[in-house]
């Protein structure tokens, strides 16, 4: 069933609460590059685009250029035709959904996962269905057993950096969803906004779109974690004939994605590794503090080290997480409860 607005989650994208310690949202704050570029920006540059009537549903033919190099760098060789800009991820999750499923529908996602995801596909009267996880991210056996008895529209995954968990889908279990993805001819939706997100130095398995020569998966990314979510810039690549459909359905949305901000992330792409520095130090530090708090004053609270991303997936040795959470907003603390990140709200 369709479930309320949560505060419990989106009390942190929703403004600062006097008094209020912020732990519910992953939205850190931009990195000095990006004012930097900013303030270093003349305003002729941004005037450079001030032309027509200001629709770009595709998106800048430029940014499309910077992006397929990004995407390609990562692992997926991709062309500029093969990207249409969208505004953030979260935009990029509902164009995707719309175009691969409808009412009535069911889609599986891990049995943790982006609430947006859930947010989204119940909006759009779909059943989200849960996958098991394991620290290796998505369990191929149990993903085969739905895909088989459920028969969904898509999968949407969260391979790298995996909300909430951390961990990273390995090379072997990326061919194997592929392969099921094939097998089964239900195409796979991958969010890649955190795979740069890394606390370690080890290199990434290639997406799963790479092991997928049919085209019929779709790959997200965004900027919002990165550089600034105030940029609201994302994309989707897909194979061309997708993206030609995925046209229509943003020319549906909003007809296209703001083009100053288009035109400021063309300028930041290129130095993205400045921003990652930055951006990796600061959440090595935040786990560190975070994880030595907990052990020091919670020390039966059990969690995996997570490969990367914003959050910590902890385990409570007893209670009931929404409790928990209701007793630390008395306190002055905001934090999400596992419940919410779950399509059965287990």
């Amino acid at each position: 069933s369709e479930r309320p607005f949560s505060a419990e989650l989106y009390g942190g994208i929703l403004g600062d609460q006097p008094g209020i310690i912020e732990l519910s949202a992953a939205c850190p704050p931009p990195p000095s590059l990006v004012t930097r570029v900013l303030a270093e920006t003349p305003g002729a540059a941004l005037a450079h685009d001030v032309t027509g009537a200001g629709y770009m549903p595709a998106g800048l033919p430029e940014l499309r250029e910077r992006i397929a190099e990004h995407v390609s760098l990562g692992g997926l060789p991709t062309r500029p035709d093969e990207v249409i800009v969208t505004t953030g991820a979260q935009q990029a999750i509902g164009l995707a959904a719309t175009l691969l499923g409808e009412a009535g529908q069911s889609v599986l996602v891990e049995e943790a996962t982006y609430p947006g995801t859930l947010d989204v596909t119940r909006g759009l009267g779909m059943r989200p269905v849960g996958v098991a996880l394991d620290g290796e991210g998505i369990v191929p056996e149990a993903l085969e057993d739905l895909l088989d008895r459920v028969r969904p529209s898509f999968v949407y995954l969260v391979p790298a950096h995996q909300n909430p968990t951390g961990s990273v889908l390995s090379a072997a279990r990326s061919r194997r969803v592929a392969e099921l993805s094939a097998r089964y001819r239900v195409p796979v939706v991958e969010d890649h906004a955190l795979r740069d997100l890394s606390l370690e130095r080890t290199r990434l398995p290639a997406p799963i779109a790479a092991h997928a020569p049919d085209g019929s998966s779709i790959t997200i990314g965004s900027v919002s974690k990165v550089l600034w979510a105030g940029l609201r810039v994302g994309w989707i690549r897909a194979a061309r004939p997708v993206i030609e459909r995925l046209m229509r359905v943003k020319i549906g949305a909003d007809m296209g994605s703001p083009i100053p901000s288009q035109r400021l992330t063309c300028s930041l792409l290129p130095r993205i590794g400045e921003a990652l520095e930055e951006r990796q130090a600061f959440l090595a530090q935040g786990y560190a503090a975070l994880s030595a708090s907990l052990s020091e004053h919670l020390p039966d609270w059990t969690w995996e080290p997570p490969r990367g991303g914003c959050t910590l997936w902890v385990r409570m040795p007893g209670g009931d997480a929404r409790a928990l959470g209701q007793v630390a907003q008395r306190c002055g603390v905001n934090v999400v409860p596992g419940q919410v990140l779950s399509a059965e709200g287990r």
